[in-house]
């Protein structure tokens, strides 16, 4: 019973979930592909294998030869960004982790999040803080200037002053 409510709960995460998933074993099969990794990848038939995700994906994915091979079979956590460089281009986040069984590497389960977003959000943010900081500084610089002068005024018109009663004398 808690095993179908756990598989029951994965699936509907799978289904709702903003982030793509992929989950391997450890032959380089693919156990699990949820919708959202199927609309980031563009993928129309769902692979059995890496290496036939690998062949949907050449062509406009090119860089996640590196981030899917077989060889690199870690048993630890590892992370990191992929830039695709198709159109628009794209930056996932991605997350790798072991899925481990007698403390032997079984597969692995790989997250991935569209950080394209963020990276506009942030763009946009110094874009921001660059104009208001300019916009700022125009008239506190008018600002310091006229003050700066007055006091330079106000300095020749005490000059100007002593001199006339040094003159009256």
């Amino acid at each position: 019973m808690v095993d179908e409510l756990q598989l029951l709960a994965l699936q509907a995460w799978c289904d709702t979930s903003n982030e793509g998933l992929l989950v391997t074993d450890s032959a380089g099969t693919i156990c699990l592909i949820n919708a959202r990794l199927r609309d980031l990848f563009g993928l129309q038939i769902v692979p059995r294998t890496i290496y036939g995700l690998l062949k949907q994906t050449e062509v406009a994915m090119p860089e996640l030869r590196a981030l899917l091979a077989l060889a690199d079979r870690s048993k630890y956590t590892q992370w990191g960004n992929l830039r695709i460089q198709k159109y628009p281009p794209q930056r996932l986040i991605w997350q790798r982790v072991p899925l481990t069984a007698n403390d032997r590497v079984v597969g692995s389960t790989i997250v991935f999040r569209d950080a394209t977003t963020e990276g506009q959000v942030e763009l946009a943010k110094q874009s921001f803080l660059s104009m208001i900081s300019h916009d700022l500084r125009t008239p506190l610089s008018t600002i310091l200037g006229f003050a700066d002068c007055s006091t330079t005024i106000e300095v020749a018109c005490l000059t100007m002053s002593s001199r006339n009663s040094w003159s009256i004398s």
